[in-house]
């Protein structure tokens, strides 16, 4: 032992082993888990310091940070709690290879340095991307594990970048480590770039044991920089600079052995340093700029013309200080305003209209005032592509599309957690999006693109303004799903973060859909900076082509407009065409109130068009739905912010309809859409909500939706629940869209069960009712532990901060069901269950019981499994699904046991048939072929499954189905029915493929290999043995052991034999019972009969004990 551990408390779980090291806040232990052997580190905090305010509320602080973490080079969280006398402590992964530092002293090669400082940065990046700065980093903070990975330790001091600059007084560090700004407490200039500081240190410490630099300063210098602009962005960056490295450096380099053993010195005149670089950082050009014209404008004000003379320099792009004060400005606006807005940039290539955004988002990014991020497409994402993903280095020209895409797996799969196999789907789908596949380039797949740009973003969007700029988009889509995309993530976001959009547009690229996007950018208050005019044939196509209007009128357009894109927009957006058909000089006179939905001159038209409509219900009533009703109505007010022409107010046939979904619905531009009543009532529910504005008359439409004929189906009121929400109403819609997710839930509709509970988790924050939001994020976990998918289900779950004891249990609930807490899913589900009872929630504690129950059963234990399940059926309401699991459950329990179950069976069989229930009816069957299988009848058991089937098969119960099937196969076998055996085995691993049941199907392989040993030669049995893997799950560890048995019997290898038969029995051979265990026993009788006298008795003893001693009644 390093140190004395008589007075250490630690969990009643766990065992002491040893002190591992002590801080002066806190100290680490060596512990051991009582059940499962495993070894973590209890860091437990010191008792003088656990009754202080302040630091128990900053250990809670790293607690609730250390929960949100979930990454390869992250130390992983395994449990935290309180001791009795308040003391807090943490359960954490245990490394023992010890810290960074002290590898570094001891010695090492530099390329094995190296490696380790790309896991460090692959580490700060996970953590940058979920805006959190460490502060801290150093090498005491770094540990090195078994398999020589690095796991970063300590959050105590992490915080996110936007509470640093709020409160500069949490900005911390160790000395000689931290950058110039967190010594200075510059909280203006903290960003990603200052946890990167230290690691520019540590190479530099590097440096200096080798003769040879000349490859590492370059990375050095930058990440060294006094000036946190100049570092690199992001830590991925970096850490693709030194893969790079790794690549190209000679062998002899990189394997020379180095040791440092000193920290970095302190910083003794890093203030004027610091401040002499800030004060030349950014200098302004004052140059007069070479411009077109620049045109400010909205669709609610006049043009504002500036300089119309027409030069364009294209050699050397220019710096525009008119332009970048206009955009200042507007982020000033933005900030204080806290409103998103847009600012797109359109004019031709070679300008500089990337370089304006570039410089302006500096200035911001190092003026506090805005975070910058960038997405830079350039030819639709072939050469640029999505920034932090595909990049030059990692999506070169040269390589084949199998090279690329395995790259881009590999880099979601390290930086992003994400699974391999959606790592790979994901691959695929943005190679094809950026036109990796010459032949799929016509069809590119943008959403797996804005899928990924979602979550970037909104892991990065804080309390801070944010700055997203976009470069030459080549498809103009992209600019307004990009803009869509922020729109939705402000609706989820925490703070008030107002967000500025910068957009530069190549006008030579410009084609219909471009100004299709900017149309609808500009409707909802972007601003349009021109720096071209824009051709009248360009004009005229998008007139004529995309608006669909006449001749004359597209030219009245032109001539006013002068070749303003923006101009024509505007005229378009506004009323003001009903004037222009008139008169050119009157076009404008009708000024339109920024606030206003609709303009007051012209109340007239909505008061005499569609007030008829919104008052007359009988409309919905009349069989020819797409002319007078309430879906033309919502199409007809979708059309009133596009074109209000007379002739487009009613919609008479499909050419009509699509003409509508082209001016109104500009998403859908291009979508074929079916024409039918029904179709388009389910077209109109689902889509048209997004873009029509009901703020102002969301009441008479939800009167409306009331009063329908239609009000009492779930469809109508998911309709009413999603208008709610889009209007705005998100107090009445956060209560109905957590409503009906529920029903969806309980209806097996998890998609749209999902779907529903992110709007609830939204309407529910924005109006901050918590205990609504504890139930959406409950909801979500449900759905996605339903989908077979725990590790979506704990990103929602993690976030959940219980406001009850209650919401706390149902949480450990679901949290017993991911697999990463198996070790802890009985004690979790144990604790649900007593406080549930406390709580007198019977329902929920029966659930609890049931799946602790099942649980028992699969690691074979028994009896732990039968008490769960009789208090379950005492707190079950007799009938429901809980009561029927349980009741299953148990009398497989009681089955194992080789106990009488013929009086509880009869029981369970009235209880079905009074019920009428289908699957209760089923599982009866089920139940008493499983009786009768353990009493050696055979052919009743046969009758009983196939009535099992049959059952199940009429009711819809794919799982049962599947059971059944497994069960019916052994039993055809050892009636000696081996084709139909294997026709039912083979239909129940197609139900089992198809419903994603990994574990079923893994037994499902080992009973066709069973059901092989019964005919077939010792060849096929090796061959099919050779396609499996060694399982991962506990109950089905037996199987592995007794197929490795036979396959070292069958080359008479007594030690191997001997060694896989006692792992068989380890595992629960005595508890379990099983007639394609029986094939395999036999199989193994017969190869170790020659040389294994000892397991041919123990052998014969299993098989009377699984044959059994119960008779038919």
């Amino acid at each position: 032992m390093r140190g004395s551990n008589s007075a250490v408390k630690i969990p009643a779980r766990y065992i002491l082993k040893d002190l591992l090291g002590q801080g002066g806040a806190a100290l680490v232990y060596e512990v051991e888990d009582r059940y499962t052997g495993e070894h973590y580190a209890l860091k437990t905090a010191r008792l003088n310091l656990s009754n202080q305010l302040q630091f128990r509320a900053r250990w809670q602080r790293e607690v609730t940070l250390h929960t949100r973490l979930v990454h390869p080079n992250i130390v992983p969280l395994i449990d935290a709690g309180v001791f009795e006398d308040g003391t807090p402590y943490l359960i954490m992964g245990l490394a023992t290879g010890g810290t960074l530092e002290d590898r570094l002293k001891d010695g090492t090669s530099v390329r094995q340095i190296l490696l380790w400082i790309v896991d460090v940065l692959s580490g700060l990046g996970y953590l940058h991307a979920n805006g959190i700065l460490h502060q801290d980093f150093k090498g005491e903070n770094a540990l090195i594990t078994e398999d020589n990975r690095v796991w970063l330790i300590d959050f105590s001091v992490a915080r996110a970048w936007a509470e640093l600059r709020e409160d500069p007084q949490q900005i911390t560090g160790t000395m000689g480590w931290i950058a110039p700004e967190q010594q200075l407490k510059k909280a203006h200039y903290i960003c990603r770039a200052t946890d990167l500081y230290p690691v520019g240190k540590l190479l530099e410490l590097l440096a200096l044991q080798l003769e040879d630099t000349l490859l590492l300063q370059p990375l050095i210098d930058s990440l060294c920089a006094v000036h946190p602009m100049a570092r690199p962005k992001l830590a991925w960056d970096a850490a693709e600079q030194i893969r790079i490295l790794l690549r190209s450096a000679s062998s002899s380099w990189l394997e020379q052995m180095v040791s440092i053993k000193h920290l970095p010195p302190p910083l003794p005149h890093a203030k004027d340093v610091f401040e002499r670089v800030l004060k030349n950082a950014i200098p302004m050009r004052s140059k007069v700029p070479d411009v077109t014209a620049i045109t400010v404008s909205s669709w609610w004000s006049a043009p504002i013309h500036l300089n119309p003379k027409l030069i364009v320099q294209r050699e050397l792009p220019t710096m525009w200080p008119v332009q970048e004060q206009l955009i200042l400005k507007a982020a000033k606006t933005v900030v204080e305003e806290q409103a998103p807005k847009v600012i797109v940039l359109f004019g031709p290539d070679g300008i500089g209209k990337s370089q304006l955004i570039r410089q302006v988002a500096q200035r911001l990014e190092v003026s506090g005032l805005m975070e910058s991020i960038q997405l830079n497409y350039s030819e639709g994402g072939i050469q640029g592509g999505i920034h932090e993903v595909i990049q030059e280095e990692v999506f070169p020209w040269g390589d084949t599309s199998e090279q690329i895409i395995n790259r881009l797996k590999q880099r979601l799969q390290v930086e992003h957690c994400i699974p391999e196999e959606q790592a790979q789907k994901e691959a695929e789908a943005l190679a094809k999006w950026c036109g990796v596949f010459e032949e799929g380039f016509d069809e590119r797949d943008a959403s797996a693109g804005l899928v990924y740009l979602y979550q970037k973003l909104e892991s990065k969007i804080g309390r801070s303004g944010t700055l997203l700029q976009m470069f030459n988009p080549e498809y103009a889509q992209l600019v307004g799903d990009g803009f869509r995309i922020c729109e939705a993530i402000l609706s989820r976001r925490t703070g008030s973060s107002p967000v500025l959009i910068l957009v530069a547009i190549d006008s030579e690229k410009a084609t219909a859909e471009t100004f299709q996007e900017l149309a609808y950018l500009n409707s909802v208050g972007a601003q349009i900076l021109e720096f071209t005019s824009v051709s009248k044939k360009s004009m005229r196509r998008l007139l004529t082509g995309f608006y669909q209007l006449n001749p004359t009128l597209s030219e009245l357009v032109i001539d006013f407009a002068k070749g303003k894109l923006s101009v024509a927009v505007m005229l378009l957006r506004s009323w003001a065409i009903q004037e222009l058909l008139q008169t050119k000089e009157g076009a404008l006179s009708l000024q339109i109130d920024q606030k206003e939905a609709f303009p007051q001159e012209l109340e007239h038209l909505y008061v005499r068009r569609l007030e008829p409509m919104l008052i007359n219900p009988e409309d919905l009533n009349k069989r020819n739905e797409n002319k007078s009703s309430l879906f033309q109505v919502l199409v007809n007010v979708a059309l009133l912010k596009v074109a209000p022409t007379e002739r487009l107010l009613t919609i008479q046939d499909r050419e009509g309809f699509e003409r509508a979904l082209r001016l109104g619905l500009l998403q859908h531009h291009g979508r074929k859409i079916a024409f039918s009543a029904s179709e388009l009532k389910h077209f109109i529910l689902k889509h048209v909500h997004r873009w029509v504005d009901l703020t102002k008359y969301h009441k008479k439409l939800a009167d409306l939706l009331e009063r329908a004929p239609q009000k009492s189906s779930l469809e109508w009121r998911t309709a009413i629940a999603l208008h709610l929400f889009d209007a705005g109403l998100h107090q009445n819609a956060s209560v109905l869209l957590v409503e009906l997710s529920q029903i969806y839930l309980n209806a097996g509709r998890k998609e749209t069960s999902v779907y529903l509970a992110k709007k609830g988790l939204t309407a529910a924050r924005s109006c901050f009712k918590n205990d609504l939001e504890a139930k959406a994020l409950l909801l979500l976990g449900k759905g996605y532990i339903s989908k077979n998918d725990p590790k979506e289900a704990w990103k929602w779950l993690q976030k959940l901060l219980p406001s009850d004891e209650v919401l706390r249990a149902q949480a450990l609930v679901l949290q017993a069901q991911i697999p990463r807490f198996a070790s802890f899913s009985s004690a979790y589900l144990q604790e649900a269950s007593t406080i549930f009872k406390e709580h007198d929630f019977l329902e929920e504690q029966a659930l609890a019981l049931t799946i602790l129950g099942r649980k028992m059963l699969s690691v074979n234990k028994i009896d732990e499994a039968e008490k769960s399940f009789k208090v379950a059926l005492q707190s079950a309401q007799n009938g429901n699904t809980i009561w029927r699991r349980a009741k299953q459950g148990l009398v497989v329990a009681l089955l194992r046991q080789n106990k009488d179950v013929s009086g509880l069976l009869s029981l369970f069989f009235k209880e079905a048939q009074r019920l009428g229930s289908m699957s209760a009816l089923a599982d009866s069957a089920f139940l008493y072929g499983l009786w009768r299988l353990r009493c050696r009848n055979w052919k009743k058991a046969e009758k009983e499954l196939h009535r099992a089937l049959r059952l199940a098969t009429t009711g819809g119960l794919e799982e049962l189905q599947g059971d059944t099937l497994s069960l019916l196969a052994a039993t055809k076998a050892f009636l000696g029915k081996l084709p139909e055996a294997r026709e039912a085995h083979r239909q129940a691993y197609a139900l089992f493929k198809a419903r994603d049941l990994n574990k079923r199907l893994w037994v499902s392989q080992l009973q066709w290999v069973a059901l092989f040993l019964l005919d077939a030669p010792l060849e096929r049995f090796k061959e099919h043995m050779d396609r499996l893997s060694p399982p991962n799950e506990q109950s089905v560890q037996l199987w592995w052991c007794l197929f490795q048995a036979i396959r070292y019997a069958s080359v008479t290898d007594r030690m191997g034999t001997r060694e896989w038969w006692d792992r068989a029995q380890k595992n629960g051979l005595s508890l379990y019972w099983d007639l394609n265990v029986c094939f395999v026993l036999q199989a193994l009788f017969r190869y170790a009969r020659p040389h294994s006298p000892q397991i041919i008795f123990e052998i014969k003893l299993e098989l009377e004990r699984i044959y059994g001693t119960l008779t038919d009644n």
